[in-house]
């Protein structure tokens, strides 16, 4: 597991409390207005996102050993906003992993409990989600119909659960065209993960960390393809905006669209201007779900 150093954080803040600006380069902010900004307008909410007055350096009790002598240790814990970032890589890896290329590499879901369903050629709803027709059970032929949703292992749902409110499964993955909910239970089908993830891809900038409360992060970021690197004309930018919220159970994703859960998944830092941020994930968290 990667983690982040809690001097990179004190380097970060120090960094921005004497004026260091943001990357120059233009983003095209998506998202809505109430979340969108710009690095300038937000330089404060940065600094004290990344050094957190209540997660700081902790005791640790010596423990004896035939080979070390029982000195006090010192460990630092993980602020606050490094937890934030993990939960996000975290999505992201589960996202990018729970829907791999390969059809038969399907380790998350339960094979006996699937239900068929067939997407309609050609035609989608308003809000651009395919739909889908699940046919009467008894009509089905086993050996004909080549389209399956299956339902997740307990560990998956649990795991899903324990990193997203109810508002984010309900208005990002349960539209998913990955996923169906079917008389109260979701389905999952075993696709392609990502649409090229590391294509255009540089790396990921930091645009702006916002606090509209003390419970909110709201996170703009921008992947940046860097021309030279990709033979473009200019930078190949796309603008994601994701919000974390405090909840009663721990920190949770409130709203995060496959794009960003990729960029987190596929990126090692953030970029700051001239700082680089580690992004600390799990890169075997479906190895230990299975």
């Amino acid at each position: 597991m990667k983690h982040i150093s809690a001097i990179i954080s004190l380097v970060l803040a120090a960094a921005l409390f004497s004026g260091c600006s943001g990357a120059n380069e233009s983003s095209n902010t998506t998202g809505s207005d109430t979340y969108s900004s710009s690095a300038v307008s937000s330089l404060n909410s940065i600094s004290s996102a990344i050094v957190s007055s209540t997660d700081s350096t902790s005791f640790v009790a010596p423990t004896a050993s035939d080979d070390e002598s029982s000195q006090p240790q010192w460990q630092i814990e993980p602020t606050e906003f490094e937890q934030v970032l993990k939960l996000l890589a975290d999505y992201g890896v589960l996202m990018f992993d729970s829907f791999p290329p390969n059809k038969e590499n399907y380790d998350v879901v339960d094979k006996t409990k699937k239900i068929p369903t067939k997407f309609i050629p050609g035609y989608e709803t308003s809000d651009g989600v395919p739909t889908v027709i699940v046919p009467d059970e008894s009509s089905i032929n086993q050996d004909e119909w080549t389209e399956w949703h299956y339902k997740p292992i307990d560990s998956w749902t649990e795991l899903l659960n324990s990193m997203t409110t109810e508002k984010m499964r309900e208005n990002f993955i349960y539209t998913d065209s990955f996923v169906i909910m079917y008389k109260d239970e979701m389905y999952i089908e075993p696709t392609g993960g990502g649409r090229g993830v590391g294509l255009g891809m540089s790396y990921l900038r930091l645009d702006s960390v916002e606090r509209p409360d003390e419970n909110t992060y709201v996170l703009t970021v921008t992947s940046v393809g860097d021309k030279e690197e990709w033979g473009m004309e200019k930078d190949w930018l796309e603008t994601e905006v994701v919000k974390v919220v405090k909840t009663a159970d721990g920190l949770r994703i409130d709203e995060c669209s496959r794009n960003a859960s990729e960029f987190f998944q596929h990126y090692y830092y953030l970029r700051y201007g001239d700082i680089e941020i580690t992004i600390p994930t799990d890169y075997d968290l479906i190895k230990n779900l299975t």
